[in-house]
């Protein structure tokens, strides 16, 4: 999922999973309500009005409607943005922010993947950690309960051609959009890199300490790839799945 975590100083926009946050660099987000205010409301009004500063001041009606109007126009640039940058990454977008903010952004908000709850109260004051925990919990439950009959149908197709169990050929799979179903191992994560060129796997170095995110989760890595593909992705208990399975995945085909 994605979070837009907005405050009038500005917004932050992070790429999620059930475990962490990671914050992506956004150069073209406004940089806070007041940059809006200052660069696009007189401007506007002179374009309506001509003359000079203080002669538009009449554009508005007083200054709660100026206020309004700018708030909205904050809350439309930065849609905006998203939309350009993640439309095709089927991702849902969760908004930290106080009420009346959250109220606004999804009046003006194109994004079909908007959820209608959001994290409330201002997340300056909330750490990665919690406003990780609570935006996977807005996710959650947002998410139709499918799980029954889904691990159903792969059962019916283990031992099959239908279903992969190696986390390099499901990353494979799915990049492809082949995988219906994922069901991924619950409070497990899977270290290593999966290389583009080489199409193999390359796991940390265990008497080598790695830099941050120099491996990926690759249980992450093949959820995002199934989801972004119209596919769904489950947690199940570990012991669930056949031996030796790193996770399993069910074909479309």
């Amino acid at each position: 999922y994605l979070l837009l975590a907005i405050a009038r100083g500005g917004a932050k926009i992070y790429r999620g999973s059930r475990d962490r946050l990671v914050q992506i660099p956004v150069d073209d987000l406004p940089a806070s309500l007041e940059s809006v205010l200052t660069t696009y409301a007189f401007e506007k009004q002179r374009n309506q009005y001509g003359g000079s500063y203080g002669a538009v001041n009449h554009g508005f009606e007083n200054r709660k409607d100026r206020d309004q109007l700018m708030l909205e126009e904050y809350c439309r640039q930065i849609d905006t943005r998203i939309l350009d940058h993640w439309r095709h990454e089927n991702l849902p977008l969760v908004v930290a922010s106080v009420d009346y903010l959250f109220a606004t952004f999804r009046k003006i908000s194109k994004n079909p993947l908007l959820l209608p709850k959001h994290i409330p109260g201002s997340p300056d004051h909330l750490s990665e950690v919690e406003l990780c925990r609570r935006a996977f919990a807005l996710v959650k439950s947002s998410l139709p309960d499918n799980l029954a009959t889904d691990w159903e149908l792969a059962q019916n197709h283990l031992g099959s051609s239908r279903v992969r169990d190696n986390i390099r050929q499901i990353i494979e799979v799915a990049e492809r959009g082949q995988v219906a179903q994922l069901f991924l191992p619950k409070g497990h994560r899977l270290p290593g890199r999966f290389d583009e060129t080489t199409r193999q796997i390359r796991h940390p170095d265990v008497d080598v300490t790695e830099r941050p995110y120099d491996h990926n989760d690759l249980l992450e890595q093949a959820a995002i790839k199934t989801l972004q593909n119209g596919g769904s992705v489950y947690t199940i208990a570990k012991d669930l799945l056949p031996q030796d399975a790193e996770a399993l995945a069910v074909l479309r085909y």
